[in-house]
């Protein structure tokens, strides 16, 4: 028997013929009755959720930067008008979080652009960032072939 807890990034695998535990510090998906082991979910969503997860962050941080700029307004700044932190903003232009909803829409207004500008920007974008596309997970089992 296995159980997985994602939210501690563990693996606990318990022999169902003997008294032993193993208990090991990764992150694995039962599938079929087998585990994948995955690399440890890094704070702030480094491993993405869906394959096209890469290429809007890429296309959004070049939108980001672009605006920033063309605003006059350094990270701080915008951080401030929009509610964020500096950290969070320049984490968005160096592709390391996804934006909400909610961080486009109040981006968007601190360097005076509409969010619809912003969302249009970032979609004419994504063709040029295509080649960051994962491949599907394997731990889906609707993307594995039998």
């Amino acid at each position: 028997m296995l159980f997985v807890n994602h939210n501690l990034a563990r693996v606990v695998e318990i022999d169902t013929h003997g008294p032993e535990i193993r208990d090991s510090i990764l992150c694995g998906t039962i599938l079929y009755n087998q585990i994948i082991i995955e690399p440890p979910m890094d704070k702030g969503g480094q491993i993405p959720r869906h394959p096209k997860e890469p290429v809007v962050r890429a296309a959004f941080a070049r939108v980001l930067a672009d605006l920033r700029g063309h605003a006059g307004l350094t990270q701080a700044e915008v951080g401030e008008k929009s509610g964020y932190e500096e950290k969070y903003i320049g984490a968005l232009e160096r592709r390391k979080h996804t934006p909400t909803l909610t961080a486009v829409i109040q981006i968007s207004k601190a360097v005076s652009v509409s969010p619809l500008d912003t969302l249009n920007r970032v979609l004419e974008l994504l063709p040029k960032f295509a080649h960051l596309e994962t491949k599907a997970s394997l731990t889906d089992p609707m993307d594995r072939k039998t």
